[in-house]
């Protein structure tokens, strides 16, 4: 590797750090975990998803705007609605990280994969 890529590349190994680290922070919280799952079904309003949920609609648009600004998800104005739609690259990013980290790293220690692991790979990807 020269002189010149080095910067190149830890910039990019940064930027990609960066990602990961929002991408997983927003995973912590239940409310943004069940979002993902049901826009990994379909698409929805913003009102449809706030239906179930308990939280006040300010504070269920803060959710989203977490997920938006990672990444994970995608927000469009359509007529008065805003639908939302699951955007995988962020996702990927994540499960390339726990892929190659994780088990592969310290597969040993850890197991093998989830049995459902290549299910719900596979359903990521047919989006």
């Amino acid at each position: 590797m020269d002189y010149c890529t080095r910067p190149r590349l830890a910039a990019r190994m940064a930027l990609n750090d960066r990602q990961l680290d929002r991408a997983f922070r927003a995973l912590t919280d239940s409310t943004r975990r069940w979002m993902i799952e049901v826009l990994l079904d379909h698409d929805a309003t913003v009102l449809q998803l706030a239906q179930p949920l308990p939280q006040s609609l300010p504070t269920l648009l803060q959710h989203l705007g977490v997920l938006e600004k990672c990444g994970i998800i995608r927000t469009e104005k359509a007529g008065r609605e805003r639908m939302c739609s699951i955007e995988p690259d962020a996702l990927y990013a994540a499960e390339r990280w726990l892929r190659t980290v994780m088990w592969a790293r310290y597969g040993t220690r850890l197991g093998s994969l989830p049995e459902d692991y290549p299910r719900l790979r596979a359903m990521v990807r047919t989006r």
